[in-house]
């Protein structure tokens, strides 16, 4: 999991992940840190925190994702915080 990886929000449509945003996942002693961020216009995602758990389809995430959307609030941020369980389904990676 260590390295550079892809990250999209599924509303913002570049056509493929070769173009999304930069998440880094490092290490901070045992623990995976992750700190990414994608941004087109007014729209973006931002995301700060650490993986709590992986599995084959999924990992848990706690920290903080922040979503601007130009079509929600006039593009507010909205910040969620806290533990998430990310799964992926179907071919989504």
């Amino acid at each position: 999991m260590v390295g550079t990886h892809r990250l999209s929000l599924q509303w913002i449509d570049r056509g493929d992940l070769a173009r999304a945003g930069p998440v880094e996942i490092g290490t901070r002693g045992d623990i995976l840190v992750v700190d990414g961020s994608e941004t087109l216009g007014e729209q973006g995602l931002d995301t700060h925190g650490h993986i709590t758990s992986a599995t084959a389809d999924g990992f848990g995430f706690e920290g903080a994702i922040t979503m601007r959307l130009g079509s929600v609030a006039g593009a507010a941020p909205c910040t969620r915080c806290g533990t998430i369980h990310f799964r992926a389904r179907a071919r989504r990676q």
